[in-house]
């Protein structure tokens, strides 16, 4: 039988991991397959570890630094043999009966990658995520949120990728896509993944039926002021689009559109985006292999759509 495993990655949230654990700890033993948890934990200075002992269905997984989200899902993914792995954000509270369906769709063979229907809670404003479409817009590659297009989506469907927050994955894949990049830091490690893996052939599907209560952003305010997030932001989708461009069109379409992009930011105060671009610049040339993607740019735009 097939196994799975949860990793919680932690930095300093033992006031999360006091409200949310049980929850966690109580969806795994309602799992249809084998299902275990673990805390991977990024270098915690408060008493994440205390709290985490004191439930013996848990694993404590010290990562020693605070390596961030993709690397230090990268480190503890790494260390399991599971078939499965399921991430959840700290700040998550799954619905008990999250992972059968959560699992159930992503046992076919070309399916790379679940995502849960999110609840978000975020500053004092509640929307559904978890899904999202792909659009080349303005000389950049965005997503939209499947839940602001189709508000009463219920039914599975494809996503551009997995939301990093709430998701399953199948480790195999994921470690043959090289886990997340570490071009991102905080924002867009999960849309590279995702896009990757539909360059590769392999679906991510957003499974309505796999409820989650995400309070969102908890962890990162905690160690980035907002004007970083935003700058991290934008770079992240700067990094993105770049990685993405695979035709002369493409970059004739964000060359263009750039200026434009940093000209607005001056009239709208949105400097943010210069600080993004400035962050961006350095990693520039971290582009996509060419070799092992069967599908160009445009094909995944085409088909990841619903």
């Amino acid at each position: 039988m097939k196994d799975a495993t949860i990793i919680i990655l932690n930095y300093n949230g033992q006031d999360l991991l006091k409200r949310f654990l049980p929850s966690v700890i109580a969806a795994a033993k309602k799992s249809p397959i084998p299902t275990a948890v673990w805390v991977a934990d990024n270098g915690s200075s408060d008493e994440s570890e205390d709290v985490v002992s004191k439930n013996k269905d848990v694993v404590w997984v010290p990562l020693k630094h605070n390596y961030g989200f993709g690397r230090g899902y990268n480190k503890a993914i790494k260390l399991c043999k599971s078939d499965f792995v399921v991430l959840l954000n700290s700040d998550i509270q799954p619905a008990e009966n999250f992972l059968k369906p959560l699992i159930t769709e992503l046992e076919p063979k070309d399916v790379f990658a679940t995502s849960c229907k999110q609840k978000v809670i975020s500053h004092n404003r509640t929307y559904y995520s978890g899904g999202t479409l792909a659009e080349w817009s303005r000389g950049l590659l965005r997503h939209l949120p499947i839940f602001e297009t189709h508000k009463d989506q219920i039914e599975v469907c494809k996503t551009f990728y997995p939301d990093g927050g709430a998701c399953a994955v199948k480790r195999e894949m994921f470690e043959q896509l090289g886990g997340f990049s570490s071009a991102f830091i905080f924002y867009w490690e999960d849309a590279d993944l995702g896009f990757r893996a539909w360059k590769m052939g392999w679906k991510s599907l957003l499974v309505p039926s796999s409820m989650v209560e995400h309070y969102h952003e908890t962890t990162i305010s905690k160690v980035v002021t907002l004007n970083k997030k935003q700058a991290l932001g934008f770079k992240g989708m700067l990094l993105f689009t770049w990685r993405a461009i695979d035709t002369p069109s493409l970059f004739l379409s964000h060359l263009f559109w750039l200026p434009f992009h940093l000209i607005t930011a001056i009239f709208d105060k949105r400097l943010f985006r210069w600080r993004g671009l400035a962050m961006a610049m350095p990693s520039l040339n971290m582009r996509l292999e060419k070799n092992n993607y069967m599908k160009s740019t445009k094909e995944v735009i085409e088909l990841s759509q619903f």
